[in-house]
């Protein structure tokens, strides 16, 4: 299981955390170097975290996971160039295939601890060192699993749900920011990304310590910063349509949390 949570985590790195916009347009022209730019992220990625076990094994799941992201990647795009307009559900579908694949290749591997890292391990650190080590590390299992499904959970829905908001909103936003111009269309984007991701970080926290009632304050400073703005229906419509999605993902993903710190 914990390899499972630590290629999902890699995965999240790779795609939300990793990847640049300079990558993403490689991709959408079909420009080799972004698919293989991109694709050694997700090697490197996957090896560094699961460098624990097995080399050889790592090695061979990781990279059939490589193949078939790269593969998912290609063939979105092959397929959204043909039927442009729908980003959102391409996106949709390209994330819940790649998971598929995680969890459907991870079925069929064993993994051990890398025999060489262990003697690693005691040949740089002294007996107490090593005893001090596991007692204070956490141990194979409800508390490493608890902290992988945090940092999965956080990093999905603060960075991943920033892309998740954007592509929903799409014709939205090109209708509230069309009279900016592009420059300060880009800057109002990354910084509206930021805030987004803030945002759901401070709601999934709040959830984790049965604080729900807090997130209207939350709501009310942005309400507060954007008042001006709204008085243009459009976009407030953006705004309105954002934050709430943006808030129903940060409870959606606190609650999932706690269901599977509880489970």
């Amino acid at each position: 299981m914990t390899v499972l949570l630590l290629m999902l985590l890699a995965h999240g790195l790779a795609d939300f955390v990793l990847q640049s916009d300079r990558t993403v347009q490689r991709k959408e022209s079909r420009n080799w170097r972004g698919f293989l730019g991109h694709g050694l992220m997700v090697f490197i990625t996957g090896f560094l975290l699961l460098i624990g076990y097995e080399w050889p094994k790592v090695l061979l799941y990781v990279g059939i996971m490589t193949i078939i992201h790269i593969m998912i990647d290609m063939a979105k795009i092959a397929l959204g160039s043909r039927r442009p307009g729908n980003d959102f559900l391409w996106f949709l579908g390209d994330q819940l295939l790649h998971l598929a694949f995680i969890v459907f290749v991870w079925q069929y591997f064993t993994f051990q601890p890398s025999g060489a890292l262990l003697k690693l391990g005691k040949w740089l650190l002294t007996p107490a060192a090593v005893e001090t080590f596991g007692r204070s590390m956490p141990e194979e299992g409800v508390k490493l699993h608890s902290i992988l499904a945090c940092l999965i959970i956080y990093l999905y829905i603060c960075w991943g749900g920033g892309f998740f908001v954007k592509k929903a909103l799409a014709s939205l936003q090109d209708q509230a920011l069309a009279a900016t111009s592009p420059s300060q269309k880009d800057r109002l984007q990354h910084t509206g990304f930021w805030i987004g991701a803030l945002e759901r970080f401070i709601i999934i926290t709040l959830v984790l310590n049965h604080a729900l009632t807090a997130v209207a304050f939350i709501f009310t400073a942005k309400s507060i910063a954007r008042f001006s703005e709204l008085n243009d229906k459009t976009f407030a419509e953006y705004y309105l349509t954002g934050t709430l999605l943006s808030t129903a993902l940060g409870i959606t993903g606190g609650y999932f949390l706690l269901w599977l710190m509880s489970a």
